[in-house]
């Protein structure tokens, strides 16, 4: 493997890295919005069951 990256242009090599930061940069804002929406959804059910309401009322 390391004689492989020896042998690539500079260039390629920094296209890859930048494909990785970009594909982790992506993956982090997922990770985010998943816990974003995780944590509106909890603080949801928890309002709605202050209200009397059914927690199964919502996913």
């Amino acid at each position: 493997m390391r004689h492989e990256i020896k042998d690539l242009p500079v260039a390629k090599i920094l296209a890859m890295g930048e494909l990785v930061d970009m594909s982790l940069k992506e993956l982090f804002h997922k990770v985010m919005l998943e816990r974003s929406i995780i944590h509106t959804t909890s603080r949801l059910r928890g309002a709605l069951e202050g209200f009397g309401g059914s927690v199964a009322q919502l996913p």
